[in-house]
């Protein structure tokens, strides 16, 4: 395994950017950094055993934070959960839901609702105003990459698919 381990500092990096570049494709599958990097799908999992998660688990972490990231923004406010969801990738609003409360521990309308009311700071001297951290209280939960929970099974979760 000291092959995967020399190979993953180089080719890991290059395969996470590949898929946080195609994040928003709802058919991203382990089967396309495979293919763009030209090695197989078993290497492939071989690679992100280092990070003891799935490369669709991985995929779909992703994808949650980017949607957590969106449903924090004022801007994103006037959309839909299920549209945000959509933009990054998940095509069922049901999944996305389940997914999220048992990555997060709320729901993602939960989530949108506490950051709302999180304090902003003030505008700075160009005008340009800054979003504060999220409410303390929530941060221990929202990691940049949420622990893998190998205790939660969903229904209708086919192991390794992204979406």
């Amino acid at each position: 395994m000291g092959d995967t381990s020399s190979a993953a500092r180089v080719l890991l990096p290059r395969i996470q950017v590949f898929i946080d570049r195609h994040l928003a494709d709802p058919d991203l599958t382990p089967e396309a950094p495979a293919r763009a990097h030209h090695i197989s799908v078993r290497y492939l999992h071989r690679l992100f055993e280092t990070e003891d998660v799935t490369v669709g688990r991985w995929i779909q972490r992703r994808r949650l934070q980017e949607c957590r990231r969106e449903l924090a923004r004022r801007e994103a406010a006037g959309r839909t959960i299920a549209a945000l969801a959509r933009q990054w990738g998940f095509t069922s609003a049901a999944h996305f839901s389940r997914v999220f409360r048992a990555a997060y521990g709320m729901s993602s309308a939960e989530w949108r609702d506490s950051t709302a009311r999180a304090p902003r700071t003030p505008p700075s001297p160009s005008g340009v105003s800054r979003v504060s951290d999220p409410v303390p209280a929530l941060r221990p939960r929202c990691s940049p990459l949420p622990p893998a929970r190998s205790d939660v099974h969903l229904a209708g979760d086919a192991g390794d698919t992204a979406a």
